[in-house]
């Protein structure tokens, strides 16, 4: 399976020519893209209810975002 198939490739892609003549594509993928989005949602959820957030909560936080990305990019290929 390729990168695009697992991290949905570029969320805002920026492609330039190397001096080589190769293309490149930098920007954040649209995996990390979608976790950071749902990462802010989960820790605004739980800050508005005036939870504290630890490290063991962070990793949760993050993995949870992790999977739904996933989950989203899984609904996309659809």
């Amino acid at each position: 399976m390729d990168a695009v198939k697992l991290d949905g490739g570029p969320a805002f892609p920026v492609d330039y020519y190397l001096r080589e003549g190769l293309r490149q594509t930098d920007g954040m993928t649209l995996r990390d893209y979608f976790a950071a989005r749902m990462a802010a949602q989960i820790v605004g959820a739980l800050l508005s209810g005036n939870a504290v957030l630890d490290r063991a909560a962070s990793e949760k936080i993050a993995a949870n975002a992790y999977g739904l990305a996933d989950d989203l990019l899984k609904e996309r290929a659809k």
